[in-house]
């Protein structure tokens, strides 16, 4: 009995600690399955939410955008706007990076621009800046340094009684849409969270950002590198980075703007605070138009090669890698021969521009202008109008339009064609227009903290093509498909033009041009007065009775002393039959072939019956096949009724 006992405790205690057992076993594993769920997921979360995103982007090309370069619409309105700011991204053809771009509605009142311009109070060598009288646009005097001329230059006013013509304004609506604050660099560098109540900052636009007192310091330089990465617009101007700063004021921050510095003056700075261990610079007062875009071409048009007036101004020790929009010519290089030669970049394997007068590398710009101390043209302060609209990329608004998504390709080569017509020559052209290819999407952010990505949209791709408008030509003795100035040329629109039989045997150029103003290479063509028969074709529903005819025409073709023969092949027929003999003296260059009819049967209907609201529903439906008729003509001598020429083949489906 004793024995059973203790057999019994013993069966009791191996299944107790089995059953326990394999509940741990158990639980281990739904640890390890949660610990795995919970790593997928963390490693997914982004695309899941992409994918679950309600974010959702549409676009459509707006061909009357950037002044008739073209853009796109781009529409998130289905989503909810409720305390969020919003950033758009492009990414242009051929390329691999997406780049943000502006949010500036020109075709709709918007709120303006708030652009903060921080000025400095001192010169290089510390000196104070002269004072300036500045009479605002709502007839408001102030008196300060001459280095806080940025909002006459945008608003319009007077600077010492000067006048200057009011450059931030929608040309669209008129409405004034920059609105320029002025801060000293001091008061900025006491309170640099200021700029979080504005869309742009802009630096100097004086020599240097003026002197050492003036740079921003390490706390402003935390918040500006805050504010970039939150996508706000950061513009600076001449010597800000580089120069003598080296890594110190917003050199420290020259990977945002995508910037390259050397040293200045021969004057070597240690190693590890350059990009390069030489120097160069390029003064001038032209600069050239190297890019076209946005920036260059909305709301003020600069075109594409164009040359501007600008005060003497240089780069220093500065090469852009971003985009570069002006670049310095005409000028001096190894600027008073003491900067050093732009070869020296070169030589020391940067791959950047050595030259460039305005960069920009997303929602950051550097411009060279400041050197001459608040002197400026009217075509910089339009470079300046465009930059600041280009660099505002935050915005409330469920829409807008890109105008930076322009036509920028040029049309095919013409191809040219000549005859006889009349006793003159037609000429005749054709050029296809290619269009620019973009892609985009929309990221949502929280209004209290635009560093907080709440949502990204899909990705839409639209392709701007604005068409052929016309073509320049010019006639010569130059066989050779030479190139041309087309400011000597001639334009002309449509698909055909006359010229005197007397250009016969020489040569015409031409070049294409689109809506957007993009110019085809050349073509070359001998002019040939040949007459040449040539017919055409078309459907004619309403002729013999609703069964339908074909018109032929060979119109400009010479029909005095002439007869024609009509030739016509059914569908699957494998000979050619005349419908108008040389003996029916058919003596005109047009023809109805009112037998040219529709003989096909429509296919068999098909019947589906359905019902509507309680009712029986019958849809038949059939697919007409039509009949298709071929053509050729030829002409004939009236007198001798010897054959001339052949016409081409011409298909028509009736």
């Amino acid at each position: 009995m004793k024995r059973k006992k203790i057999l019994g405790i013993i069966i009791f205690a191996i299944i107790f600690f089995s059953v326990i057992l394999l509940l741990f076993a158990k639980n281990i594993q739904k640890i390890s399955f949660v610990k795995n769920v919970e790593h997928i997921i963390s490693e997914d979360v982004a695309t899941m939410n992409e994918e679950t995103s309600n974010l959702v982007l549409t676009t459509k090309v707006n061909l009357e955008a950037a002044n008739g370069h073209g853009g796109v619409d781009l529409d998130w309105s289905s989503y909810d706007p409720t305390g969020k700011v919003f950033k758009a991204f492009q990414k242009k053809e051929g390329s691999e990076e997406y780049e943000s771009i502006s949010t500036v509605d020109f075709y709709n009142e918007i709120e303006p621009v708030k652009v903060l311009n921080i000025y400095p109070t001192t010169n290089a060598y510390g000196h104070s800046i002269p004072n300036a009288t500045f009479t605002y646009d709502d007839r408001t005097t102030k008196v300060l340094p001459l280095s806080a001329s940025l909002k006459v230059w945008m608003e319009g006013g007077t600077i010492n009684g000067i006048a200057y013509e009011t450059y931030g304004k929608n040309p669209k609506t008129q409405q004034k849409i920059l609105d320029i604050k002025q801060v000293t660099s001091i008061a900025f560098n006491n309170n640099p969270e200021m700029i979080w109540d504005y869309d742009v900052i802009a630096f100097g636009i004086w020599n240097c950002n003026g002197g050492p007192i003036d740079q921003p310091t390490q706390k402003s330089l935390n918040e500006i590198e805050k504010y970039i990465k939150a996508g706000y617009g950061v513009l600076t101007g001449h010597d800000s980075i580089g120069y003598v700063f080296s890594n110190t004021g917003l050199s420290t921050l020259r990977k945002y703007f995508n910037i390259e510095i050397g040293y200045y003056f021969e004057t070597a700075k240690p190693i590890n605070l350059l990009d390069y261990n030489t120097c160069w610079g390029y003064g001038s007062t032209v600069v050239q138009i190297d890019k076209a875009g946005a920036l260059t071409n909305f709301p003020y048009e600069l075109p594409l090669g164009a040359k501007l007036k600008i005060p003497v101004t240089t780069s220093n020790s500065q090469a852009a890698k971003g985009n570069v929009w002006m670049s310095f010519v005409d000028g001096q290089d190894n600027y008073l021969g003491s900067y050093g030669s732009v070869n020296n970049y070169y030589n020391a394997g940067g791959k950047g521009n050595p030259q460039y007068y305005l960069t920009t590398w997303n929602n950051t710009a550097m411009i060279q202008t400041g050197e001459s101390d608040c002197a400026s043209t009217s075509d910089e302060r339009k470079v300046f109008a465009n930059t600041l609209f280009y660099l505002a990329q935050i915005s409330k608004s469920t829409n807008t339009t890109d105008n930076s998504s322009q036509d920028l390709k040029a049309p095919e080569a013409p191809e040219i064609k000549t005859r006889l017509k009349d006793s003159k020559i037609e000429i005749s052209y054709n050029s296809k227009d290619n269009g620019s290819t973009y892609s985009f999407y929309v990221e949502s952010y929280d209004e209290k903290d635009s560093s907080v990505c709440i949502d990204k949209s899909n990705e839409c791709t639209e392709t701007v093509t604005t068409g052929t408008k016309g073509y320049y030509y010019i006639i010569d003795s130059n066989s050779a498909n030479t190139d041309f100035d087309i400011s000597t040329s001639t334009y002309i629109e449509g698909e055909s033009s006359i010229v005197e039989i007397s250009n016969n045997g020489k040569y015409i150029h031409m070049k294409a041009i689109d809506v957007a103003g993009n110019i085809s290479d050349p073509s070359v063509v001998q002019i040939e007065a040949v007459e040449k028969l040539e017919l055409t074709s078309k459907v004619n529903l309403k002729l013999a009775e609703g069964k339908g005819a074909v018109e032929l025409d060979w119109k400009g073709y010479t029909i005095a002393n002439r007869y024609f023969v009509i030739y016509r092949k059914e569908e699957n027929a494998e000979n050619f039959e005349k419908i108008v003999t040389l003996e029916d003296k058919l003596c005109a260059d047009e023809y109805i072939d009112i037998l040219g009819n529709d003989l096909a049967k429509p296919t068999a209907p098909e019947v589906s019956i359905g019902t509507n609201e309680g009712e029986i529903q019958i849809n038949l439906s059939s697919e007409d096949n039509g009949t298709t008729y071929t053509y050729y003509i030829e002409s004939y001598d009236i007198i001798t009724n010897l054959l001339i020429e052949t016409s081409n083949t011409q298909s028509v489906k009736i």
